[in-house]
């Protein structure tokens, strides 16, 4: 820790020069006027003597930036090249006049390489920054704790960043609680791709985060976690009613391959991801590693929302292994919907300890076969029995002969933790097509107009399923592969004309309707039927 720190200290520290001062000569642009609201940097063409404030007379390297004066609201930071180093600068922006930093070519985004530093670009208690069309990258010959983007604050309200359409790739961090790197807990979450964190033990409604947007990007190949969201009481279940982060989305965002979780939010209120794709996350791990991640996932945070994403390849490591995980310290309600999930290997779900959820209308395929011992939906309370409901409507769980015979469809805990009931658990309208015969059902679980089938044999349905439907479901396609969009599955797993789960859906309660826009799963209004369409 004390290592991850000195480094953000030694990149925001540096001398008071003055290239942007008026006193330097103010700059030009191309037809010889003044341009005080922009900055360039050219690391071809460029002079790090010149005012930067013209293509013509822009700085070489990101040094200047660094050591400079204030950036002023409004203005733009333009690069053009590949530059090493850490960018870096001082001065926020305003709501009005955010301060950019994008490429001056927009078809060839600048590429900023960290080059074994602590992280290739920083903000460090900056408002109203956005980060637009940039390449970034991280190489390093050893490991320790890097990230691409990182964004710390350490008092006051830090608001208003946003990072759009920026590719983010090969980042050399650490392995998820590489000890090597430091203390464990620290050095777990300590590198990413993008990475946010407040450096206060207590936050309040006048120091922490607010309104964080990424939107559009590209990351791949991290040594580390994707995006992530992290505070000072790692750990600490009694500190989750503290709200680091307020006003989160993500949306319209690849996250591929990589050694930890893909989106991790701590101490987070009311979070959304939207449309994003995650995948193989923990892939750069090694065998035998007895390390945990998860795709996308939540602890210590209140109410986050998933929807229209697709999460698939996630690899089980030495444990969880799923697509979604609902963790340590949350509270309020956790919501997925419309999501497309499959070939995850630890299955669908992770719900830890006593939390509300809703999970509807969602298309599982193939999600859970690795796993020896774990289920589509993976429990554990190693904190007490289960209090909270979590609803399951409107799915469709789909596992074909591929999957391995060993995994069952438990909706039960750790098994070497010991069981506890699920009578909380209820599953209504959802469509389950599986290939093996020893189906765990959980005796005290509540499903009501579920329908059941089989593929290739006879098998028995949950007895507490009065009005179950024992049948194909009639979809409109044969699966004969993986559908590889959320698109592709819309267009297999849609109920055909002649479906029998039409009309025999069972009407949701007020409870379970929380939020719901009365929409299916491509976006038309609901119905009665069982099943997301």
């Amino acid at each position: 820790m004390k290592r991850y720190l000195s480094a953000v200290a030694l990149l925001a520290a540096g001398a008071l020069l003055c290239p942007f001062a008026a006193a330097c000569g103010g700059g030009e642009n191309g037809d010889g006027e003044e341009n005080v609201k922009a900055i360039y940097l050219d690391s071809v063409s460029g002079d790090d003597e010149n005012s930067g404030r013209s293509p013509q007379r822009a700085y070489k390297t990101l040094a200047p930036l660094a050591r400079g004066e204030e950036v002023e609201p409004g203005t733009t930071i333009y690069l053009n090249g590949e530059f090493k180093g850490t960018l870096s600068f001082k001065g926020s922006g305003t709501e009005e006049e955010p301060i950019v930093v994008t490429s001056l070519d927009g078809e060839n985004p600048a590429l900023i390489d960290g080059d074994g530093g602590g992280c290739t670009v920083l903000l460090d208690g900056q408002s109203h920054v956005t980060l637009d069309n940039l390449e970034i990258t991280m190489t390093a010959d050893n490991l320790m704790a890097r990230n691409g983007i990182f964004v710390v604050g350490e008092s006051g309200i830090i608001s208003g960043i946003t990072i759009k359409d920026c590719y983010i790739r090969n980042i050399h961090g650490t392995h998820l609680g590489q000890v090597e790197a430091g203390d464990y807990w620290d050095s777990f979450y300590a590198s990413g791709a993008i990475s946010f964190r407040y450096l206060k033990d207590k936050t309040d409604e006048q120091n922490k985060f607010d309104r964080i947007t990424v939107t559009g990007c590209r990351i791949e190949n991290i040594l580390g976690c994707g995006i992530r969201f992290h505070d000072m009481g790692a750990g600490i279940i009694d500190e989750w009613a503290n709200a680091y982060f307020s006003n989160v989305l993500i949306e319209d965002t690849l996250i591929d391959t990589t050694s930890a979780d893909g989106i991790l939010f701590q101490n987070c209120y009311k979070p959304v991801v939207r449309r994003c794709k995650v995948f193989r996350v923990g892939a750069l791990e090694p065998e035998g590693s007895q390390n945990y991640h998860a795709a996308v996932w939540a602890c210590a945070t209140e109410s986050p929302l998933y929807e229209y994403n697709e999460v698939a390849y996630t690899k089980y490591v030495g444990g969880d292994g799923q697509a979604f995980d609902m963790d340590w310290g949350c509270k309020g309600v956790s919501v997925w919907q419309y999501n497309y999930t499959h070939d995850n290997e630890g299955g669908v779900m992770l719900r830890h300890e006593d939390f509300k959820g809703i999970y509807r209308y969602n298309i599982s395929v193939n999600d859970g076969s690795k796993a020896v011992g774990r289920g589509l939906i993976f429990h554990s309370a190693p904190n007490g029995v289960r209090k909270e409901p979590m609803y399951f409507y409107n799915n469709i769980f789909y596992c074909d002969e591929t999957v391995d015979l060993q995994i069952s469809y438990a909706f039960l805990s750790y098994p070497d933790w010991g069981l506890f009931s699920t009578r909380l658990d209820q599953f209504k309208n959802n469509i389950f097509v599986f290939a093996n015969d020893d189906v765990s059902w959980g005796a005290d679980t509540v499903y009501t107009n579920n329908c059941y089938y089989r593929l290739g044999g006879e098998y028995s349905v949950p007895s507490q399923d009065a009005f179950a439907l024992k049948a194909a479901p009639g979809f409109a396609k044969a699966l004969d592969k993986i559908p590889q969009s959320a698109e592709e599955a819309a267009e297999y797993f849609a109920l055909s004309p002649s479906s029998p789960c039409l009309g025999k859906g069972a009407p949701l309660t007020e409870e379970e309707s929380l939020l719901f826009e009365n929409k299916n799963f491509i976006g038309e209004s609901a119905n009665d039927n069982v099943g997301p369409f």
